[in-house]
This record gives structure tokens, C-alpha cells and sequence, in this order.
């Protein structure tokens, strides 16, 4: 059987300053998109990786950021389209033939071996699967009128996300066919008849999308590295 990881992070904005995008952000001395990758690779089941990067990165990304780390064997730089759906599309292309295929978020770098092991676990009951955490907080509903809904109705999705190969790719020629954009791979899979596992994820799996969030990654590495238990919490 083979397992194909796809790592999107194609993404431009720029959030924590003006000259360098959040996945190269340096976290330990490490750029957040390496420390993705590391964990997700950590994942023995894991055949090959794909990194998704911007069209203009990729021959930086493969000199300054994968060689250091020794990575460039291990894993595929292919450039990504104008929208993340866009660019996990491409991966799927690049990949050509696989049995299963795991998609994580550039921007998860706190993700463990074990979740994405459970990930795939799981899609191999249904042909996909999303972990899913609780909501913390009242929600507030802004439309003609303040309305707030039962939080209990509802949960955050995460990734990694993992689905059978030929499904994941027939969603997305659908969605294109269709005009139809997501915003994760999940949504699309059940929007075309697919069924999907929920299985719980993590609070401490955080998306950086905030200078606050990185200042909180940059915390949890620290308590992981005291407590000398890498990839887990």
C-alpha cells in the first residue's frame, strides 16, 4: 500500500512582517513549514511527501530551506495555484498514483506522528477522515438580527485530514467542473456523496495564523523539549 502526504503551503500573506511569510518563519532556529514536515514524516507510514509552495519559492525553498535540514531528497517541492484548494489539486496531480493521501496544513507544526497515524487509520474505514475538536467559547451569530447558537452543534475541523486517493481526486474534478471552492478537502469529499471519519484532534494541533500564535507554538516547544517528549503532548 502506498500513503502519500500532500503539505499545502502555498499561501502569500504575510502576517508577522513585511519581508517574509509566515511558513518560513523561524521557530527554534527552524522555519515553521520544517517543522511541519518533520512530524509529519516522523509517521512511519508515510511514503513520500509533497510540498505545495508559492510558484515564485520554489527553487529558494528547495536551496535554503529543505537542503540545511537534509530534506531534499525526502521530500517534493511543486508549485501551488491561486487558492489552497488550488494548490492541493496540483499536488494530487503530481502525485499520479497513490492508495491513500494525507493533507496537513503548512501552518500546523505541532501536529504528532500519532494524529497523523489515526488519520489515516481512519480513512481506511470510510475513504476519509477530519479530526474535529469542541468549540471553548459562546458563539454569536451576526446577521439581520444577534442570534447564539448552541456551541454544542458545532465543531472546529482540523488537519490532518486523510481520504483515498482516487476519491479525493475525483472530488476535486468535480469542484472545479463545478466552481465550487473549499476550504478543506473534508467539505468537498462529503459535498459529492463521499463519507468521512471524525475522530478527535487537538488544541494544541494551533494553525499559525497570529503573531499570538506563534508566541504560543514557540511556548509549547519549549515545554515539550523540558519535558523531553518530542512529537507528543
Amino acid at each position: 500500500m502506498k500513503i502519500s502526504a500532500i503539505i499545502p503551503s502555498a499561501g502569500k500573506g504575510i502576517r508577522f512582517s513585511n519581508k517574509i511569510k509566515k511558513q518560513y518563519v523561524l521557530i527554534k532556529n527552524k522555519p515553521l513549514i520544517i517543522h511541519t514536515i518533520e512530524r509529519v514524516l516522523a509517521c512511519k507510514k508515510i511514503d513520500e511527501l509533497y510540498l505545495i509552495v508559492p510558484p515564485e519559492d520554489e527553487d529558494e525553498v528547495n536551496k535554503k530551506i529543505l537542503a540545511p535540514f537534509d530534506l531534499k531528497r525526502k521530500v517534493k517541492v511543486f508549485p501551488g495555484g491561486k487558492t489552497r484548494q488550488e494548490s492541493v489539486y496540483f499536488g494530487l496531480l503530481a502525485i499520479k498514483s497513490s492508495d491513500f493521501v494525507l493533507i496537513h496544513d503548512g501552518v500546523r507544526p505541532l501536529v504528532t506522528p500519532e494524529l497523523v497515524s489515526l488519520a489515516l487509520e481512519k480513512a481506511m474505514l470510510t475513504g476519509g477522515s477530519t479530526p474535529i475538536i469542541s468549540l471553548k467559547e459562546t458563539l454569536i451569530e451576526l446577521d439581520n438580527k444577534i442570534n447564539f447558537p448552541n456551541r454544542e452543534r458545532f465543531r472546529l475541523v482540523q488537519t490532518p485530514q486523510a481520504f483515498a486517493y482516487d476519491l479525493l481526486l475525483m472530488a476535486h474534478k468535480r469542484a472545479r467542473e463545478d466552481g465550487i471552492n473549499a476550504t478543506d478537502d473534508a467539505s468537498l469529499v462529503v459535498n459529492f456523496g463521499g463519507k468521512i471519519s471524525l475522530f478527535p484532534g487537538s488544541y494544541i494541533n494551533i494553525k499559525v495564523t497570529t503573531y499570538e500564535d506563534l508566541l504560543i507554538v514557540n511556548q509549547l516547544i519549549d515545554l515539550e523539549n523540558k519535558y523531553e517528549n518530542r512529537y507528543r503532548f
